[in-house]
């Protein structure tokens, strides 16, 4: 009986093993499905941010573009250029901490006034203040009244003035709003640069006007105010106060002269040696 079994054992020949082993060297040397998985999930995810990079470098500049054309397009329809441009994202900014109270202000020492004493020990009066840029004297004609160019600069009294145009003089007969000349009024426009420190009007008796006999005729404040027109025929007018920045600015002027005067010289009162010849003859 062992014999028989023996005989029914099937014979494996060398050929059945040679491709046994070449099989199983085929499934040990090719990866697995998993391993295949797992690197196309890892090939995917780095496309997707390669992909994400680029396409956020490729939108910035012409987000850049877009807002300076918003802002060209604004100054130009004349819209306020810092406003926040639209589709920008801005958004109030409020205030995350609390603000300290101001500490206290403690006194460093006490003030002392030195007022004058008279003689006989009592306190005097102190003097009363003078206008910035001293007084303007009353203006007075010179005989030796020397002509100056057009456009020269001349100073009196902490002001700068010029007569700059010899077309900037004109008659306009006896009317100004509610006031009537007894002759003819005279229309000037000066330049003046407020050198004293103080914004101020031009001083009442600053500028006048001479004729060939020697009469003078002072400008007229109230006349100025009436007939300027701010910003349009004139910057100011003779109340208005000028800014004490050195900066020339043109001012009304306006002379009650009497039919008939000639040779009309303009000068100020504080310098009464030097002015501008504006007019041959008033009509």
């Amino acid at each position: 009986r062992s014999a028989a079994r023996r005989g029914s054992t099937p014979i494996r020949s060398d050929d059945d093993d040679d491709y046994d082993l070449r099989s199983a060297n085929v499934r040990r040397s090719g990866p697995s499905p998993l391993l295949l998985g797992l690197l196309g999930l890892i090939v995917a995810v780095l496309a997707c941010v390669v992909i994400y990079s680029f396409f956020l470098r490729g939108r910035g500049p012409q987000v850049a573009v877009n807002a300076t054309n918003t802002a060209a397009t604004a100054m130009a329809g004349g819209l306020n250029p810092t406003a926040p441009l639209p589709g920008d994202g801005t958004v109030p900014i409020t205030s995350t901490a609390d603000i300290g109270a101001t500490p206290a202000i403690t006194s460093t020492g006490t003030t002392t006034t030195t007022v004058p004493v008279a003689s006989n020990g009592e306190p005097t009066a102190a003097p009363p203040a003078q206008p910035a840029g001293g007084n303007v004297p009353a203006a007075a004609a010179n005989p030796n009244l020397q002509v100056v160019g057009i456009g020269e600069q001349l100073q009196a009294n902490g002001w700068t003035y010029t007569y700059p145009n010899p077309n900037y003089v004109v008659v306009l007969g006896k009317q100004v709003g509610s006031f009537t000349a007894n002759g003819n009024y005279v229309h000037v426009l000066a330049y003046v640069a407020n050198n004293t420190g103080t914004d101020q009007p031009m001083p009442a008796g600053f500028f006048a006007l001479k004729d060939a006999q020697g009469n003078v005729y002072p400008a007229l404040p109230q006349a100025s105010s009436a007939f300027v027109q701010r910003g349009v025929n004139a910057d100011v007018g003779m109340e208005d106060a000028v800014p004490a920045n050195g900066v020339l600015t043109s001012l009304y002027l306006v002379f009650d002269v009497p039919s008939g005067a000639q040779n009309l010289t303009l000068f100020a009162a504080g310098n009464n040696g030097q002015g501008w010849q504006v007019l041959n003859a008033v009509p």
